[in-house]
């Protein structure tokens, strides 16, 4: 339950605008971009299909998707990650999304209410070190109707990860992402209280992530 709900709550924030307009807004993250399924990239399939590589740029890589990501994350100093046997430094994790949804009807003894529900999800995601890409992973899941079970795509290449992340670590490196942050309370009220679960700490702006 408690994924579930950091889930949730990491997800909640906004794209980080300009400083006029975000008082408070930390500027060395002024880039940032937190997830957002609503900026979604109808060219996700065919750029995976026609090929990624380690080493593209930033640039290079925004090129093929034809525009920005849907997650930008910085972090002030490199961390580290293990992954599929790969050991890897990163400072930024960028992140490309497609959804496709259904429109669901939801009946109770009252009424009937019409919801979205998601059908097939696709996220790529890369991880940079100074400007160019380590690592990547593909994280693809579809299903036969909105309430079925996830399965598998044939795209998915994401060694480690379960249903609910997008890779491997990901509400771990979430949780890292808000915690370096000094305006991560105007974005994650409650932040503090779950990186204390997970034992993440922030000290003088910087990350202390015990070893697991």
């Amino acid at each position: 339950m408690m994924n579930r709900i950091c889930v949730f709550l990491l997800s909640l924030s906004v794209l980080c605008g300009k400083p006029g307009k975000q008082p408070g807004l930390d500027p060395f993250f002024l880039e940032d971009i937190a997830p957002s399924e609503s900026q979604s990239f109808k060219g996700v399939e065919s750029v995976i299909t026609e090929g990624l590589h380690h080493g593209m740029t930033e640039e290079e890589i925004q090129d093929r998707f034809g525009g920005p990501p849907t997650r930008r994350w910085t972090f002030r100093k490199p961390m580290v990650k293990g992954m599929g046997g790969t050991q890897f430094s990163y400072d930024r994790i960028i992140c490309y999304s497609e959804v496709k949804t259904v429109n669901d009807s939801l009946v109770d003894s009252r009424k009937s209410v019409i919801t979205t529900g998601m059908l097939e999800r696709l996220t790529v995601t890369f991880f940079l070190l100074r400007g160019r890409s380590q690592y990547h992973v593909v994280d693809h899941w579809v299903r036969a109707s909105a309430r079925a079970e996830w399965t598998k795509g044939k795209f998915y290449l994401n060694p480690g990860a379960t249903v609910d992340e997008n890779w491997s670590g990901s509400l771990r490196d979430g949780i890292a992402y808000w915690m370096q942050r000094v305006d991560r309370q105007k974005y994650v009220g409650n932040i503090d209280k779950i990186a204390k679960e997970y034992g993440i700490t922030a000290e003088n702006g910087y990350l202390v992530v015990p070893a697991k």
